[in-house]
């Protein structure tokens, strides 16, 4: 019964975005959307699958290299079939939680699921990080960044350095959370079995933190920052190439927004969420409502055709499983 009301809560909750984007489609000419892909040049379309191979690439070996970090070694066509094949499974479901799938696929490989799931979550927050800072930069330009500047000023005002902040074992097995307080006293009130797997996280959580030194966390930044300027300008090279008004730096903003937007576990591939979005912004970016759905036309074609890519690497690593299994 728990595992039937947990199928109908996820199918609910997938529908949201559904409703939202039929709802979207009925307010616009959806006609005149469609009709920027009717006479789609060919060059932009080359250049689209390009872009989105040569992203596709970057992001991989920018995993390679986190990995590389937390002292997993592992091979680039590893990480580029598993990736995808983890971006597949993200597409398919809400919030795209689904790529810590990718965690699995390294426990296979023979490193301790708990670490693994904590690996692909600091990417995810890297990735989160990234899309933040380029949607901000964006909309600071383009909304005169009042009411966003200021959010951005209390957020970095609030924040602190890294160096020597957080959990440490303290004399007498005591994990301190950095903030003039044990982790135990910040934990009481919980159960003490409750208490010993929370203190247990927080400790493996950190260490692979640590294993993130300066230089190397720095380049993976970069890696990634590059690996999002190929997607953006893949999308922007379609978007020029169907007609839809919008400029490079644009285009980074509007698809860094698109991404975030994904992330909320009420639609598919952010299906919905980004139209809304992106309607809303639509004006501010000298564009109408049909324009863009047509830019979020282009969005969508990326997903599928990385999708795609992601299935081909699924039967890949899924053949390769079953021959190491079957010897």
């Amino acid at each position: 019964m728990v595992k039937k009301g947990r199928s109908w809560r996820t199918w609910v909750t997938r529908g949201v975005g559904v409703v939202l984007l039929v709802a979207v489609l009925t307010q616009i000419d959806v006609g005149e959307s469609v009709q920027y892909f009717r006479q789609t040049p060919p060059m932009a379309v080359l250049i689209f699958l390009a872009g989105l191979f040569g992203y596709q690439l970057t992001r991989s070996w920018r995993w390679q290299l986190l990995l590389r970090l937390q002292g997993v070694q592992v091979g680039f066509l590893w990480c580029y079939r598993v990736y995808m094949a983890g971006f597949l499974i993200g597409v398919l479901t809400p919030g795209r939680v689904g790529e810590m799938g990718r965690a699995i696929l390294l426990k296979q490989e023979g490193h301790e699921l708990g670490r693994s799931l904590i690996r692909v979550a600091i990417d995810r927050v890297i990735d989160v990080l990234i899309l933040l800072a380029a949607a901000t930069l964006v909309l600071l330009g383009r909304l005169d960044g009042i009411w966003l500047g200021i959010g951005v000023l209390s957020l970095s005002h609030g924040g602190g350095g890294v160096g020597e902040t957080g959990p440490k074992v303290s004399e007498g097995g005591r994990l301190d959370s950095g903030t003039g307080s044990s982790a135990d006293d910040d934990m009481e009130g919980i159960p003490s079995s409750g208490r010993a797997w929370w203190l247990r996280s927080l400790s493996v959580i950190w260490d692979e933190v640590k294993r993130l030194n300066a230089p190397g966390a720095a380049g993976v930044l970069l890696v990634g920052v590059g690996a999002w300027l190929i997607y953006s300008a893949a999308i922007f090279s379609l978007a020029q190439g169907i007609g839809v008004p919008v400029n490079l730096i644009d285009t980074v903003g509007l698809v860094s927004i698109s991404a975030v937007v994904a992330f909320l576990p009420i639609s598919v591939a952010g299906l919905g969420t980004r139209e809304i979005t992106l309607i809303s912004l639509a004006p501010y970016f000298d564009m109408t409502a049909e324009q863009a759905v047509a830019f979020s036309g282009c969005v969508v074609l990326a997903y599928v055709v990385s999708g795609l890519t992601g299935w081909g690497c699924s039967v890949w690593t899924s053949r390769l499983m079953t021959e190491r299994w079957t010897g």
